[in-house]
């Protein structure tokens, strides 16, 4: 067997191991955003998720280095720092899947905007005038009797609008109904923000339980495996 088919067959399984490790997006991410309104939201989302992911990395590597520390007086230093880098890259991978799903949210919500922002400025599709029904056909002569088209055409002018109590009353109520319904709708967006924040904060929170759960059975396995005494 030559050498490079025998370097081929011992990287193999270090290939698989490490595109395993690499954490992937969740299959439980939200659908792609319907509405303009509903992509910045996520974006609002990914966001939070990623501020999240960094207070809980920042939270990581403090634990990593207080770990690290009270290993120094023991006895078993290198089984020690074995089981904190251990749990480190527990709680790190668990850090790394919430910033790829943030990633994930936040790039689908951005090309969704811009594919509903650019279909908006679309231009509207032409349309065809009708012909005047006094225009006569080309080619046919003029029926007997029929007068002559002038070549000049008369605008004739609406007359001005008169401002009555009742208009006035009716604009000011259309008025007031507008100002109510933006009030409803930021009141609604408002709504709609703190609920999108509340989520990250119970995908964070969930995320940071399942690293803690993670480390603890880690913790728990290597104190059984270790012999009574050491």
């Amino acid at each position: 067997m030559s050498i490079k088919k025998l370097c081929f067959l011992l990287l193999l399984p270090l290939c698989a191991q490490a595109e395993n490790a690499v954490p992937k997006p969740s299959a439980s991410l939200p659908a792609a955003p319907l509405t303009i309104e509903e992509a910045r939201a996520q974006q609002e989302r990914a966001a939070g998720m990623r501020r999240e992911a960094d207070r809980l990395r920042a939270e990581t590597e403090a634990t990593r280095a207080r770990d690290d520390a009270a290993c120094l007086p023991k006895i078993l230093v290198n089984a020690c720092h074995d089981d904190v880098r251990k749990a480190y890259i527990q709680r790190i991978t668990v850090v790394r899947q919430l910033e790829i799903d943030a990633n994930q949210i936040d790039r689908i919500a951005k090309s969704r905007q811009l594919e509903l922002e650019s279909a908006l400025k679309q231009p509207p599709s032409p349309t065809v005038a009708p012909m005047p029904a006094s225009s006569q056909p080309a080619g046919q002569p003029p029926k007997p009797g029929a007068k002559p088209l002038s070549n000049s055409s008369t605008v004739k002018t609406a007359p001005a609008a008169t401002v009555t109590p009742a208009t006035q009353a009716k604009a000011d109520a259309a008025r007031s109904q507008r100002i109510s319904e933006a009030e409803r709708q930021r009141q609604t967006r408002t709504t709609a923000a703190a609920e999108r924040a509340r989520k990250a904060r119970e995908d964070a929170e969930r995320y940071a339980q399942r690293a803690r759960e993670h480390a603890e059975k880690k913790a728990r396995k290597a104190s059984a495996s270790t012999p009574a005494g050491q």
